[in-house]
């Protein structure tokens, strides 16, 4: 859950149902980024550049995000979206 030990991770269509995550590529290391669970707000900071998976990656869900060079116990969150803007995986 946000706010707790580890690793927190959302996935969001970048252009549907409120365009949610199309200003995803605008991200860059210092940002906030801020969660609302209904009675709490908690603010994580980006701290690195966006990189791609491919379908089936699914080390971004780890406990910790090795693959972003992260190894220890912390509060991470994960922000997950399609690219290029608009792509949808199928079948």
């Amino acid at each position: 859950m946000s706010g707790e030990t580890g690793n927190f991770a959302v996935a969001g269509h970048r252009r549907t149902y409120g365009d949610p995550f199309k200003d995803f590529p605008a991200l860059r290391p210092g940002d906030a980024v801020v969660i609302d669970d209904g009675t709490t707000w908690f603010t994580y900071r980006v701290d690195t550049e966006p990189y791609r998976t491919v379908p089936g990656d699914v080390v971004v869900v780890d406990p910790a995000p090795r693959k972003a060079g992260y190894g220890g116990p912390d509060r991470y969150l994960d922000l997950t979206t399609c690219d290029p803007n608009g792509a949808a995986v199928t079948g």
